[in-house]
């Protein structure tokens, strides 16, 4: 699908359903196809919010991002 918004950047199908968000009466059905499909398999609903809360405590936080954001000061002010 197409996406024209940021949320391509950090939802793979690992962890969530994207839906094209240039048609607007596609994108009801869309996403009303994927409140289904995630209705119907309890299995992959619960493997999508574990794969996506992993991704966020490995990418989202704010501690980890301000560590990574320290490390690369750092590398700047050491040149």
């Amino acid at each position: 699908m197409k996406l024209l918004n940021g949320a391509k950047n950090i939802i793979d199908p690992s962890c969530g359903i994207l839906i094209d968000i240039t048609n607007s009466k596609q994108m009801i059905n869309d996403f009303a196809n994927a409140i289904i499909k995630l209705y119907e398999n309890p299995k992959l609903r619960i493997e999508m919010g574990n794969n996506a809360r992993k991704k966020v405590e490995e990418n989202f936080l704010w501690e980890k991002r301000g560590r990574m954001m320290q490390k690369y000061y750092e590398m700047i002010i050491s040149r």
